[in-house]
């Protein structure tokens, strides 16, 4: 449930956001310590359990949460592949401006700002060229996807091991 800015949000926290209301059910902190409330409680090496836990290491903060799915998904019927495909490709470069990493969609994806920062847009779906994916609101990525949706020039192939599968014989090695 990363908000936006959060160097930890990611694809999955957009989708899950966009496909449900979600809130904690409690602090963090109730799910301390992590001995008490998961499995399993150690690592093991060989037949001996080991409690060693390596403090350069920062260990995940762990939250209870609830999620409700939502009655309308902002992901429409059969655009779960576009949503996929641009939160993969944009979040690869989260910190980048959009403006500096919307190629990463395709050649020529540039062409698509004008239609993402149009003053004609509700001001919820305006997307900032300067603004990096990870600050963007579900609204404009919504938005995004949509426009990249409908672009003609847009990749026809979304997948994600396409070289691999063209490539087999390289696979295989």
């Amino acid at each position: 449930m990363a908000p936006e800015d959060s160097v930890t949000r990611g694809k999955v926290a957009v989708m899950a956001q966009a496909a449900a209301d979600m809130s904690y059910w409690g602090p963090p902190e109730c799910l301390q310590p992590y001995e008490d409330h998961f499995h399993p409680l150690s690592t093991r090496k060989g037949n001996k359990a080991s409690k060693h836990v390596d403090l350069r290491r920062k260990l995940p903060e762990y939250a209870s949460l609830s999620c409700i799915p939502k009655e309308h998904p902002m992901i429409q019927l059969n655009d779960l592949d576009f949503w996929d495909y641009c939160l993969r490709k944009l979040f690869v470069q989260k910190a980048t401006p959009l403006s500096k990493c919307i190629n990463s969609l395709g050649p020529g994806a540039s062409n698509l700002l004008p239609k993402l920062d149009d003053p004609s847009l509700p001001s919820e779906s305006i997307i900032n060229l300067d603004s990096r994916p990870r600050e963007f609101t579900i609204a404009q990525w919504a938005h995004l996807v949509s426009v990249f949706r409908d672009w003609p020039f847009r990749p026809e192939d979304l997948s994600i091991d396409t070289f691999f599968l063209l490539n087999k014989d390289h696979a295989r090695r």
